[in-house]
Parts: C-alpha cells; structure tokens; sequence
C-alpha cells in the first residue's frame, strides 16, 4: 500500500496529537490490503490521505472510528489512539466514539427521513438540545456550514432522498457536524459536487460563529 500524507501546514514538534496508529494491518479474509502503516495526527489541523485508486485510502480512513467492524470478513489489528486511548479496547462504546469521530462517505447516504430529521438525528439521540428551538438552532447552523440552508430552508419537511446528488452529499455533511465532532473524516466527500458548491461549502465550513 503506498499513501502519501500530508497537513494544511508545517507540523512543528511541540504540535499536539490527536490520533496516532501504530503499525496497522488489515484483512479482508486473507487479503490483507493495509500493510504496517504507523502516522500521528495532528489536533487542529486538515490531514490528507493521497495515494492512487485502490491502495487502501478509505479502509485505512474507516480504521479510525471502527467503521471495518460492520464488515464481517475483515480484521483490524496494531494500535490507534484517540485522545490518548486506544479505540480498539473491549472497553470501548463503539457508538460514543462514532460522535466524536464523524465520517462523510464518497457516496451519498441520507436517512429515509426528512431533510430537518436527518440532521437533527444526531443531536437528538445524543442528548444535545434541551428544546425544540435548540435542536432547531443546531439544524439551521449545520445546514448552513454545509451551504445548504439557502436550496432547502422552505422545504424541511421533504425527504432527503428527494435532493439532488450534491445535495443529498452536503445533507450528509451537515448531519456529521451536527453533533459538533472532535474529528471529522471525509472520503473524498466533494466528489459528487460541482466546483461553486465546494467552494461555498469550504467558506461555510469556516465560518462556525
């Protein structure tokens, strides 16, 4: 497997870490498709996976918040730390660590709900709001980082399945910052969107106030 990484910036020594792995493999049955791959993560800061199609990018990404564990064949082994922790200890809530560690996928996948329910999912099972103007307050912010507020805001109600494709993705993108993540971890998750939607999605990721 060859993946050639890269930061937003300089890493300087003193540069605090988030997430570490430590000679990391993993199997598909047999196959193994990630071969010993150690790499610290920096807190703060945008970490990019480069390599070419096929050499292990995504389920090296989905090693990071247990996404491999819904697929019965493959197996995980080495060491990843979160915060200090390794993520695959027994002791883990698996679903706990997920809102902490949100994930965009390269396709597309909202809920069979409603656009104002795919985003307030989150929130709602984890206890974020106090109110229904809260919740609703988290919902327009979410979708609004996402730039998507402006196309959906008089149509909440309609299923997120009726959005179009870039669309459905920046629904996604919300739904994952709803519950305000620590890490987010993104597969190639402007592919599905033209050049003026990435563009306004990036200012409106920005902005958090």
């Amino acid at each position: 497997m060859i993946i050639e990484t890269k930061t937003s910036q300089a890493i300087q020594s003193n540069t605090p870490t988030i997430m570490t792995a430590n000679n990391v493999d993993v199997f598909y049955g047999k196959k193994q498709a990630i071969c010993n791959v150690s790499l610290n993560i920096p807190e703060n800061q945008i970490t990019a996976l480069i390599g070419p199609s096929g050499c292990g990018k995504s389920t090296f990404l989905r090693c990071f918040n247990r996404m491999n564990d819904t697929i019965n064949i493959c197996r995980v082994s080495g060491e990843i730390k979160f915060s200090g922790q390794n993520i695959y200890d027994p002791k883990v809530d698996v679903v706990a660590l997920r809102s902490r560690i949100g994930m965009v996928f390269q396709k597309a996948n909202p809920f069979p709900k409603s656009i104002f329910e795919n985003v307030a999912y989150g929130p709602r099972i984890h206890g974020l709001a106090e109110s229904k103007d809260e919740l609703e307050s988290i919902v327009i912010r979410s979708l609004k980082r996402a730039g998507l507020y402006d196309e959906v805001s008089d149509r909440l109600s309609e299923p997120g399945t009726s959005l179009s494709g870039g669309q459905q993705q920046r629904l996604c993108i919300a739904r994952a910052i709803a519950v305000d993540p620590q890490v987010i971890l993104m597969d190639e998750p402007c592919s599905a969107l033209d050049p003026i939607a990435t563009a306004i999605m990036g200012y409106c990721k920005s902005d958090r106030s």
